[in-house]
């Protein structure tokens, strides 16, 4: 009995003491434990000028999410390795599997993109204009007009433009292009008549009318405005790493600063944060 009782407590503590292996094993390494113990935060990424270009023949990156992504990446002692080029319909599918960290284009926040990934403190608001032919004035008076089934407005699918035409314009019909195509299109289908409006910003339509022989207009005042952040894993660790260092950003006045130097065009579209400091009234 003796020799029965001696052989199961010894079954037990080997049972038991390997037990802290077989977690240590199991347990997988979070994004932040993968950053901090590689010093580098990989990025997915797509250009679109200004906020991120790409020189065909070196392979090097310029553009607002560059300088911004460079500064964190500066400020936390990390290398930035801009890791892979996705479209817009799979950006934070790469999040979610691993692949990347961070999709690093600031993109605009919303509670459908909430559901698969985390997204760091705002660093600007952005400002989206209704978009139609030069010669429409259909919708100035009052930009709701577009909520009817008779205007066609043109978004591209699985992106932003897509998802406010659902939460803003839920009756009017949808002119949906495909991905492969590009946003390009979406201002050609308008001023070719294809669809009434579509949802851009004031420089995209500055650089098709530039290009083009149809001509399109921003409808004012802009109609949109939205958070812009750059989207992360649903890591607290992670998150709370990056937003520490934008609010240091934005407090020390680095980001309004850079971008107004370097890209005085596009920052006259965004609505700058206010400062933690700064009184609310």
């Amino acid at each position: 009995m003796n020799a029965y009782l001696i052989l199961l407590a010894t079954l037990s503590l080997g049972i038991f003491s390997a037990l802290p292996v077989v977690a240590a094993e199991n347990a997988k390494e979070t994004a932040y434990e993968r950053v901090i113990r590689t010093g580098t935060l990989r990025c997915g990424y797509l250009t679109y000028p200004p906020l991120l270009m790409k020189d065909l023949k070196t392979g090097e990156m310029s553009g607002v999410a560059h300088d911004i992504m460079t500064e964190i990446g500066k400020r936390l002692s990390l290398d930035i390795e801009w890791t892979e080029e996705v479209g817009t319909d799979v950006m934070l599918q790469g999040i979610a599997s691993g692949r990347y960290e961070s999709f690093c284009v600031p993109m605009y926040v919303s509670s459908g993109r909430a559901r698969v990934a985390y997204f760091s403190s705002p660093l600007y608001f952005s400002t989206t204009y209704i978009v139609t032919r030069a010669d429409d004035h259909r919708f100035d008076a009052n930009p709701m007009t577009l909520n009817d089934p008779q205007y066609k407005i043109a978004t591209l699918e699985g992106e932003i433009t897509s998802i406010l035409a659902k939460q803003y314009f839920p009756k009017a019909s949808a002119h949906s292009i495909p991905q492969i195509q590009g946003y390009g299109f979406l201002l050609k289908d308008v001023a070719i008549g294809k669809a009434d409006a579509t949802i851009s910003d004031v420089i995209s339509v500055s650089d098709y009318n530039k290009e083009n022989d149809e001509k399109l207009r921003v409808v004012e005042p802009p109609f949109f405005k939205h958070e812009v952040a750059v989207s992360l894993p649903q890591d607290p660790n992670l998150k709370s790493m990056i937003d520490i260092t934008i609010h240091e950003m934005l407090t020390d006045g680095w980001l309004e600063r850079t971008l107004e130097e370097k890209y005085p065009d596009y920052w006259k579209q965004v609505v700058p944060v206010a400062k933690r400091y700064q009184s609310q009234e």
